[in-house]
């Protein structure tokens, strides 16, 4: 019989949470605790922790986290902000909503990360902001462009998919104004829903964010600033911190599973596997490579019920959101050419071995045809 291999499964991770979060989510129902809740701040204070930084602040969603973290640095109306061509859209309309100018910038052909040459190349304002994008599960060297650039230009880090992932031994966060992560339910660290967190070590900052995912108020009927609806729900942060107990280990399954990959293609050159900047300690949200034949190779693969996911297949500048964007020709020549031969095979805690090698043999054979 054909195996079934889905690109992601989440029941080996519900089963081991279910119990408790049941018997927590009923507490919430007895004490009608719904909104800004003791839940919610127990979840924040274990993920600051977890993150060894001094604050998070639970939002909506990852998107809002980007945003209001955006929000919070108070730039001039002026300011752009730069951020890779090559990830998910939720970076750039973070952006367009908070009213900053995008500049999108390429990325490294060798690991789909933004570049640093690229980057550099153009002309940044004192006051304006980069957004890195810690992409597939592994993190730039923020220590190494924090110091190439002025001391007023504001950095922060995008690590929607990179929950756990270090560089050295600095997590995201150490060296800018501030991280944030989407609780998406697909993610590291992932959510029965959506849910998204800012990590920071100003107090300030996280002043601001509190304020702006509650409508300007810290107390009720007092409101600061024109804020926003966009609170983590106390349900959401029961799930996320039973998750954040396996978080570790789960880190650790990835890496297992990317490394039986790279084993059992080893003898394939049609495939590339993306590569892992060095000193990066990367926690394999998604095992990405580059392939030839690729659409072949997903109808192929398909067939043989085997799920593939391309991240992304095209660069924002491509999408009808920012078909206005003006940019000179071959200026995201690597994201280009990644949107042309990249394809992301299935990877997730309590994936079998035999999974695995049923992925890279019928590979092996689509090749060999």
């Amino acid at each position: 019989m054909m195996e079934k291999v889905p690109f992601i499964d989440l029941n080996y991770q519900t089963k081991l949470i279910k119990k408790n979060v049941l018997n927590q989510w009923n507490k919430i129902l007895d004490n009608s605790s719904f909104v800004l809740s003791e839940d919610l701040k127990n979840f924040e204070d274990k993920f600051s922790q977890y993150s060894k930084v001094e604050y998070s602040t639970g939002v909506g969603n990852g998107g809002d986290a980007i945003e209001f973290l955006l929000r919070s640095l108070r730039l001039s109306k002026n300011s752009t902000v730069y951020l890779p061509v090559n990830t998910f859209i939720a970076t750039a309309t973070a952006v367009s909503r908070a009213g900053y100018k995008i500049k999108f910038v390429d990325v490294n052909q060798s690991d789909g990360l933004m570049s640093y040459e690229a980057l550099l190349n153009y002309k940044i304002k004192k006051n304006d902001a980069i957004i890195p994008v810690h992409l597939f599960g592994s993190m730039l060297d923020i220590k190494k462009l924090k110091n190439r650039l002025d001391s007023e230009v504001k950095l922060l880090e995008d690590a929607s998919q990179a929950h756990g992932a270090t560089f050295r031994s600095d997590p995201p966060g150490k060296h800018s104004y501030g991280a944030t992560y989407s609780f998406y339910p697909g993610k590291n660290l992932g959510a029965f829903g959506d849910g998204g967190i800012v990590n920071t070590n100003s107090k300030q900052i996280d002043k601001n964010i509190k304020l702006l995912r509650n409508y300007g108020s810290l107390k009720k009927y007092k409101h600061d600033l024109i804020g926003f609806n966009s609170r983590l729900d106390p349900i959401q942060a029961i799930v996320l911190k039973e998750k954040l107990k396996h978080l570790n280990n789960w880190n650790k399954m990835r890496r297992h599973n990317f490394d039986v990959y790279k084993k059992l293609l080893a003898d394939v050159p049609q495939i590339q596997f993306l590569e892992i900047p060095e000193f990066s300690n990367s926690v394999f949200h998604l095992t990405v490579v580059k392939v030839k034949k690729r659409q072949e190779l997903i109808n192929y693969l398909q067939d043989k019920n085997i799920s593939t996911i391309i991240h992304y297949p095209y660069p924002l500048h491509k999408t009808k959101a920012y078909a206005s964007y003006k940019h000179k020709d071959n200026e995201f020549i690597n994201s280009e050419m990644l949107a042309r031969k990249i394809l992301s095979l299935p990877n997730y805690p309590g994936m079998e071995n035999s999974k695995i090698e049923y992925v890279c043999s019928e590979i092996k054979r689509f090749y060999k045809k």
